[in-house]
């Protein structure tokens, strides 16, 4: 330690108020609240106080502990300046009578890679062996969706205590080693306390009696997992001070049981309305703040140039001008804002830069994409044709019946009918036959290696290229974990113009109507339903690209499932 932690302390404050610490809103009305508190207490009325020794005695205990990780492997974990003001707030505030904390609820929410997990584990190390008073039997959990994410937490506490000769000799700490298991347990031999990694299946179990737990990434809980929260929440009211600490990222427009916590907190730090028992400290980059100007980013990364590199956001914060999914993740994880869950895809300025001539295709190797889309409009077949040097030749055609409830007499649909992009087939439904005639037609002109599809409404036609056309056919389900690679890819070539697709405009519409959507992991796939328009063109470019990326190094899924017996 360079200074004495209630210098440290005392200097945030300081920093945080002129200004010379940048801070978001949030973390500054967190300094605030703490300055009137204090004005607070020297009122009889008033029934909390604030002890700085028992604070300054939480952050000797802390940094007696080592990192494990990365460059501060075998380091003492100095805490910074943000740190030290949670934890002394968090310790240092105490009842008046009693001695026991203040806050029962932490909400802490910073950007990615600002050290949640290791400050969370030594909340919770302190809690589990050297809480004032002791607390007999403390039983604390980590928690998450999944117990492999749990299992974050707790291991950061197991690998404090094998770092620490001291702690080795008061704990006892079962499995551990690999996958996290049912017997992961660290065991506190003098008081029988517990501290175990918790997913959801807790919310079949009854019976907790906690003095603690962590909740890490709360984004993610959807509604299924309310029940475990509900039963975490309750677990604590035999308990003299529990303490549930919250460490999170920003979460999305989806993020419904996220969005909660953070109101409150944000109410509660606003003083919109009185919670005593709730801390919060919102590390974000305030509204209006332009995210791609490094003098902001601190207000979400308060460990910037320590565990957070700045020369890497540069790079994230220039891919994310121009990318759309890479701006939603530098938003999300690297601003700690909150974001939609759909994103808009590509600019029309990003678009343009294709608009180059398709070289002669003659007999060259390509890929196909089939979206059948609605029986009733759009159907759309895409090839793309690999050049070489990361470079792609992209052709679309589309389908329409005549009775579809368009007027395709008007423009666009006349200009794009002329231009042969868009075909129309006779009645009110797909018509199968134009579509696996054009994909005949291209097996003759071109060397056709591939076609990808959704088997959920292609099964038919594609047994039948399987079976009497000898055709490679591929399986594309429509879930965001087949589609985000594909598509992070393919956004990535055509920013840097090595998509051509000679300005097809049917194509271009598609594109500009294509939106995203997000699962809890951030991986993207197309939204039909969210889009304004048809999207079909671009989701048969999505399969056939995927084809071009992966295609040759997979046997035909419908080939080993037996179908060419049909």
């Amino acid at each position: 330690m360079t200074t004495d932690s209630a210098d440290r302390f005392a200097a945030y404050l300081k920093g945080v108020k002129s200004g010379s610490i940048v801070a978001s809103k949030w973390v500054r009305l967190a300094v605030a609240r703490h300055a009137a508190d204090i004005r607070a207490s020297r009122r009889k009325a008033f029934v909390f106080k604030f002890d700085a020794k028992r604070s300054a005695q939480v952050v000797a205990f802390i940094e007696c502990l080592e990192h494990s990780t990365g460059e501060f492997d075998g380091r003492p974990f100095v805490l910074e300046p943000w740190q030290v003001f949670i934890i002394y707030s968090l310790f240092g505030w105490v009842h008046k009578k009693t001695g026991f904390r203040r806050f029962r609820e932490a909400f802490v929410t910073i950007a990615r890679g600002n050290g949640k997990s290791p400050l969370a584990a030594a909340i919770l190390l302190v809690l589990f062996l050297f809480d004032q008073p002791r607390e007999p039997r403390a039983e604390i959990k980590c928690c998450a969706t999944e117990r492999e994410q749990a299992y974050i937490v707790w291991s950061e506490c197991k690998r404090f205590i094998e770092g620490n000769d001291t702690l080795k000799m008061l704990c006892d700490i079962y499995g551990g080693r690999g996958r996290a298991t049912l017997n992961n347990t660290i065991l506190d031999k003098r008081t029988h306390g517990t501290l175990v990694p918790l997913g959801k299946e807790a919310a079949t179990k009854d019976g907790f009696n906690l003095h603690a737990y962590v909740i890490d990434e709360i984004h993610a809980f959807k509604e299924e997992h309310r029940e475990l929260l509900e039963k975490l929440a309750t677990a604590m009211g035999k308990r003299r001070q529990p303490l549930a600490v919250t460490i999170t990222t920003a979460g999305s427009d989806r993020s419904t049981i996220w969005r909660e916590q953070y109101d409150h907190a944000k109410a509660v730090t606003e003083g919109v309305y009185d919670d005593p028992a709730q801390f919060a400290f919102l590390a974000e980059i305030d509204p209006g703040d332009d995210p791609h100007d490094p003098a902001n980013w601190p207000k979400a990364n308060p460990n910037l140039g320590v565990s957070v590199k700045p020369d890497y956001l540069h790079r994230e914060s220039e891919m994310a001008r121009h990318n759309a999914t890479k701006r939603h993740t530098f938003l999300r994880y690297h601003c700690n804002q909150l974001v939609s869950s759909l994103t808009k895809a590509i600019s029309p300025e990003i678009w343009k830069r294709g608009t180059k001539p398709l070289p002669d295709l003659t007999g060259k190797p390509c890929h196909l994409g089939l979206d059948l889309g609605w029986r009733n409009d759009l159907a759309s077949l895409a090839a793309m044709w690999p050049l070489g040097d990361n470079q792609y030749a992209l052709k679309c055609w589309s389908f329409i019946p005549s009775e579809a409830d368009r007027d395709l007499t008007r423009p666009p649909w006349s200009e794009w009918i002329a231009n042969k992009s868009l075909r129309v087939t006779d009645g009110n439904t797909t018509d199968i036959e134009a579509i696996v005639s054009l994909i005949l037609e291209l097996r003759t002109a071109h060397d056709v290696r591939s076609l990808a599809l959704d088997p959920n409404n292609a099964r038919a036609i594609a047994t039948r290229l399987v079976n009497e056309h000898g055709m490679e056919v591929f399986e594309f389900f429509q879930t965001c974990a087949k589609y985000n690679e594909p598509i992070q890819e393919f956004l990535s070539r055509l920013e840097s113009g090595d998509i051509f697709h000679a300005g097809d405009g049917l194509l271009g519409w598609s594109a500009n109507n294509l939106v995203l959507k997000t699962d809890s992991r951030d991986y993207s796939m197309p939204a039909k339903q969210k889009s304004r328009e048809k999207i079909d063109p671009m989701v048969a470019t999505f399969m056939a690209f995927s084809e071009c990326l992966f295609g040759e190094a997979q046997g035909s899924i419908y080939e080993a499932q037996g179908l060419r017996e049909f």
